[in-house]
């Protein structure tokens, strides 16, 4: 049996420097997306955006991304909003029906 070495200094985690990776976004249109958060990251030179939230059974539904470097910021927004919220009802309603199914 081989063994491995085991250096005995855990390694040090530091929390990132600059904004949050993710934070609310509180421009839905719908209420039922109150909950609506943003993950942010830059990927390949390009400022990421993704849109998700949190199921009536706390599972994380990514909803919709898209890179919004260059892009007007209002009109972004909007449509990233527009198409979370859509998305959003209709995983509800596969929800509702999955458990009329059960």
């Amino acid at each position: 049996m081989e063994h491995i070495g085991v250096d005995s200094q855990p390694p040090r985690i530091t929390p990132p420097r600059g904004p949050p990776l993710w934070d609310s976004c509180d421009a839905s249109a719908d209420e039922v997306l109150d909950a609506l958060k943003e993950l942010r990251f830059a990927w390949d030179a390009q400022v990421w955006r993704v849109a998700f939230a949190f199921d009536p059974h706390r599972q994380a539904i990514l909803l919709v991304g898209g890179d919004k470097g260059g892009a007007d910021q209002r009109r972004f927004y909007k449509r990233l909003i527009t198409v979370a919220d859509e998305r959003y009802e209709e995983h509800l309603v596969s929800l509702s029906q999955q458990g009329k199914e059960s």
